[in-house]
Order: structure tokens, then C-alpha cells, then sequence
């Protein structure tokens, strides 16, 4: 396959680029990314395209940058013209988007073009607006298997409007699909994040899908102020919201989230993404650390026989490096042929997946050719520093390390407070001698239960339990022998009660036990129960019959004060008739 590119200057100059490169209309496609946001010039150009190549797709978008070989273009207009050698169909769909359709969209684009033969999908999407997520989770629905590339629309950070391009058509809204169907293409690709992990590991608490409202529980405006000291959050979307993206991790992929928008309750919308749960860090980087083992990174290349390669990165990465932009793109420029633009979002398949991705540079590698072999040489491009530079860099290292460290020790210290928080916290519900709730947290759960039976009108009931005669066993068998017969008897409660009953030492030798969603006679048969698990006791020190008593009440209407009275009614009454008494 061949392709070629042009920064488009004038139509009788685009012509005689067609002419000299023989480029013809079968299986040709070609590909537009445009910096400018000139509706009608780009209309204009694109049907001076069709007109002259009426047989060739075309596609495209506008872009936060281009990519033309090993130059990084901020204005104008970059057509790329790929011209495949072997027999090849293109289908193209657009579909326009409404609120909440992305998923449909993504479906009905994939039903359109995808075919047996086909080798991959280009997607390119209004970049502002459309959920890149749903969008996906459609092509999903058809294919798994279908390599993607491509990307949301960009509009050099201006957040305003991005484009779409269809043939003859220009599109403010939805998106556009094309597939290389092909007997003979081969693809291959690659990412590049380099984004370095910095500061405390976070929840995301509340989120739908690609807006974030909370994380660990506070105002995601809150977070940006405290960690990163935003003044205006307006600033957000345009700087540090790209500088410091969140990085989390999908199926053993690191996965970056970008801000591109707020709304006005405080919430943020990020170019991506994050489910309720994923845990979070700040990302950093800056271009030494980003352009650091490039080697590594495109040696997996190296042996993928490519004639031509698409690069798909982010707005945000465009921002960071800058000037440097170029450096990352030139081992494949100066090895294939390469073209791109820089996006709010990039499309990458891996592992039967289809992600979004974002400060991220995507490289899809397209070869008709298997014994075709490029060299993709690195020492030409490696980034030379000077001494200033390595300086810098060893800084930056040792402050990002610095900050790593003491997060490490403050969440290890914060763990350790965490842990005996807990412990003091179940001391203080917890009986010393029977390991069962106490008093103070017998009223503090039945009050809980209570207002939770009347919310989803469920019954409750409450039975207070006497131990019989426990005044002469502990006279006559001694305090120690009472109090082991007390731990035996509460070990006998929790076996005889379900997970979801509630015991408790209420005091001395009385018991208290919760039963939710439980009715009065349910209850009964769970106290006769543990009525005879407890006969089968004996102090440990002398023989002395074990029996209880019992009070029951279900739940009427009645405050936590009431029912336990109630319940305490039932067990003296229970006690007076003789003991080895229920009273319901």
C-alpha cells in the first residue's frame, strides 16, 4: 500500500499532488484532519476531493493538531491518501447522536460497514458531546474482534465545536465509521501513556458514566482545589485538568481521564469514563518523562512488516510536550509513512476490548506487504538533553519520588489509626466478658431496626431473656465459675440465633435478642431452641440445673423504650409462673 500526505494549500496545488502521485479512486481512501473550524471552507475543500476522486471514502474530523510524516501541524488543513495496492472494499456509516443514543449509534455503525473480511474500524466522534464509552459499548454489541482505531474530535482546546467529515458531508453531531475490508491488510498496534502515578490512591463515590460528582466522598471541584490548589475551576479543562488527568487501572492496561468539561453543581465531565469504585491517582508528567524508553516502547514494532502507520494522540500530550510533540512521532516518520491527529479521546482494542483512552498516543501499523521489513531506528531520535536537562529530569524524578514516599507513609500510618479506630470502636459496642453487642449498642441497634421495620413495614421482634436462679449458681459454685458459664451461654445464643439476629448482653445475667423481619411466633420457636441448647449446660464447678426464661414482643407501632418494657412485662411474668418459662 502507499500513502501520502499534503498540507492542503490550493485546489490546482491539491490536483497536481493527485497527478504526480497517481492516486486513483478504487480503493482509495482518504482521510481529512483540519485545524480550522470553518465550516464551509473545509465543505468547500473536501467536495473539490469527491470531485476529483468521485470513486474514493472519504473521512475525517477537525483536530487539537495534525500529524504529517515528522511535522506537527497547529493550522490548516492535513489530507492523507491511502492508496491500497490489493483488491479492497470501504463502507462507511455516519449516524447522528442524540442524548443518550451513543450506544445505538455504535451498534447501527458497526452493522453498516462491519462484513467477514473485515481487517478494521475507523471511528472518529464529535468530540464535546457524545458519550466515547456508550459509543463503544454499541460496536461492542456487534464485534469484539474488529481491531479499532480512530478518536473523538478535537478543536485545538477552544472547547467550542468540532466537526465531522463524511465524503461531501460536514457534521457538528454524531459519528462516522469506516471499515478496510481486505483479504491481504495486516494491523498492528501500540500505545504510549508514560504518565507517572502521584499522591494518595482514591474512590470514585459517585459517578454516571463519563461525570464524576464525587471521589472519596467529596465534591470533585473540592478534590482539584485541595490537591492541586485551582482557584478557578474554569481553568480546569483548558490546563490542569489535562496536565494532572487521573490514572487508573483496566485489564492490565494503565488508562488515563482527562477533564473537558464542568457542569454548574460542581460536577466534572471527563473525556472517558470512571465507574463508581475504580480507584484513582493523580497522573503527572512532563516531556522528558514522557519521551523516556521510547526504544522500549516501539521495539514490539519492529518486527510488524508496516508500509504506513496512523497516529491517533491526545490533545492533552500535544499540550505537555509541545514543541517536543514531534520527537514521539519521528521513529515511525522517518521509517513509514505516518499521519494522525491529536484528539479528546482515542479509540485502542486490546485483549477482545475496546477502550477509551486519553493522554495517550495510539499507533496503528497497516502492511498489504508481509515481507516487508522497516527499520525502525531510534538512536537518530532518542532525546538528546543537555546537562541542564538531565538535571531537571533527576529532579522532577526525586520530587515525584519524594511525594511517593510520604504518601506511602501517610496511608501506612493512616491504615494503622484506621485499625485501631475499629478496634475501639468494636470495644466499645462489644460485652468484655461474652463478646456480644453490649448494652449501650443493644439500644443504639434496636432503635436502627425499628425505624428500618417501619420504612419497609417488615416485622420485628424482641425477646428479653433471665437466666434462672444465676444468683445461687455464682453463691454457690463461686463468680468464676458464673462467668464461664455466661460465656457459654452467649456462644449457645449466637450458635442457636441466624446470621441476621442480633444478640446481646443486656446485663448481669439477662439477654437480649433482635430479631428482624421476624414475627412473634418465628421468634418463639428460635427461643424454645436455645431453651434446650442451654439445659444441656452445667456450671463448671458444681452440678447445678441450667434453665431460662423469657419475654417476646413483636413489633407494634412501638418505640425502642416501649417494646423493651413490654418484653420486660412478659419475662416477669414468666418468671412468676415458676420459671423455664416463655411468655409471648
Amino acid at each position: 500500500m502507499k500513502m501520502v500526505n499534503i498540507l492542503y494549500r490550493s485546489k490546482k496545488q491539491l490536483n497536481q499532488f493527485i497527478k504526480n502521485n497517481e492516486l486513483e479512486g478504487k480503493g482509495l481512501l482518504v482521510l481529512v484532519f483540519t485545524n480550522t473550524a470553518n465550516r464551509h471552507y473545509i465543505a468547500e475543500v473536501n467536495q473539490h476531493i469527491m470531485k476529483v476522486l468521485p470513486e474514493a471514502t472519504l473521512a475525517g474530523c477537525s483536530a487539537s493538531g495534525t500529524i504529517d510524516g515528522e511535522h506537527i501541524r497547529n493550522d490548516g488543513i492535513s489530507i492523507t491518501f491511502c492508496q491500497f495496492q490489493q483488491p479492497v472494499e470501504l463502507h462507511a456509516s455516519y449516524q447522528e447522536v442524540t442524548e443518550g443514543n451513543e450506544e445505538a449509534v455504535g451498534e447501527h455503525i458497526a452493522r453498516q460497514t462491519l462484513r467477514d473480511h473485515s481487517k478494521l474500524l475507523l471511528l472518529f466522534a464529535e468530540g464535546l458531546h457524545t458519550d466515547p464509552t456508550r459509543l463503544l459499548e454499541g460496536v461492542s454489541k456487534i464485534s469484539t474482534d474488529i481491531p479499532i482505531a480512530g478518536g473523538m474530535a478535537g478543536d485545538n482546546l477552544r472547547l467550542d465545536k468540532t466537526l465531522l467529515f463524511l465524503n461531501n458531508h460536514v457534521f457538528e453531531n454524531g459519528a462516522v465509521g469506516i471499515t478496510v475490508n481486505s483479504n491481504h491488510l495486516s494491523v498492528s498496534n501500540a500505545y504510549r501513556l508514560n504518565w507517572k502515578r502521584i499522591g494518595k490512591e482514591m474512590t470514585i463515590t459517585k459517578s454516571s458514566g463519563n461525570r464524576v460528582y464525587e471521589i472519596d466522598h467529596q465534591p470533585v471541584e473540592a478534590l482539584y482545589r485541595q490537591y492541586l490548589g485551582v482557584e478557578k475551576l474554569e481553568a480546569l479543562p483548558h490546563s490542569i485538568g489535562a496536565d494532572f488527568p487521573l490514572l487508573l487501572r483496566r485489564k492490565e492496561m494503565d488508562i488515563a481521564r482527562c477533564v473537558v468539561g464542568l457542569y454548574e453543581d460542581g460536577s466534572v465531565q471527563y473525556a472517558g469514563d470512571l465507574q463508581e469504585g475504580e480507584v484513582v491517582q493523580f497522573g503527572y508528567g512532563n516531556p522528558s518523562m514522557i519521551l523516556e524508553n521510547m526504544q522500549k516502547d516501539f521495539l514490539p514494532l519492529q518486527s510488524f512488516p508496516a508500509e504506513a502507520a496512523l497516529v491517533f494522540s491526545c490533545a492533552a500530550r500535544h499540550s505537555l510536550l509541545g514543541e517536543h510533540a514531534a520527537k514521539e512521532v519521528k521513529p515511525l516518520s522517518h521509517s513509514v509513512s505516518t499521519a494522525g491527529f491529536f484528539t479528546y479521546g482515542e479509540f485502542y482494542h486490546s485483549e477482545q476490548t475496546h477502550h477509551v483512552l486519553n493522554a495517550t498516543m495510539t499507533m496503528l501499523l497497516l502492511s498489504e506487504n508481509a515481507s516487508h521489513t522497516p527499520e525502525i531506528t531510534m538512536n537518530e531520535y532518542t532525546l538528546c538533553r543537555k546537562k541542564t536537562a538531565d538535571r531537571q529530569l533527576s529532579s522532577i524524578k526525586a520530587l515525584t519520588h519524594l511525594v511517593d514516599q510520604v504518601t506511602s507513609e501517610l496511608e501506612e500510618a493512616n491504615q494503622k489509626l484506621t485499625f485501631r479506630n475499629n478496634q475501639l470502636l468494636k470495644i466499645s459496642k462489644q460485652d468484655a466478658l461474652t463478646g456480644l453487642y453490649n448494652h449501650k449498642a443493644f439500644y443504639d441497634l434496636l432503635g436502627r431496626e425499628i425505624e428500618f421495620a417501619h420504612s419497609v413495614q417488615k416485622p420485628l421482634s424482641l425477646a428479653m431473656i433471665d437466666l434462672d436462679y444465676f444468683k445461687e449458681i455464682n453463691d454457690q459454685c463461686g463468680h468464676t465459675a458464673g462467668d464461664k458459664l455466661l460465656t457459654a451461654i452467649g456462644e449457645s445464643l449466637k450458635r442457636c440465633c441466624r446470621e441476621d439476629d442480633l444478640v446481646c448482653r443486656y446485663g448481669g445475667d439477662e439477654f437480649a435478642i433482635i430479631f428482624p423481619n421476624t414475627k412473634q411466633n418465628q421468634a418463639h420457636e428460635i427461643v424454645k431452641r436455645i431453651q434446650k441448647e442451654i439445659e444441656k449446660l452445667t456450671p463448671p464447678t458444681c452440678d447445678k440445673a441450667i434453665s431460662l426464661s423469657a419475654g417476646i414482643v413483636e413489633l407494634k407501632d412501638k418505640t425502642p423504650q416501649d417494646l423493651v418494657e413490654l418484653a420486660d412485662i412478659l419475662l416477669y411474668q414468666a418468671k412468676s409462673a415458676g420459671r423455664k418459662n416463655i411468655v409471648v
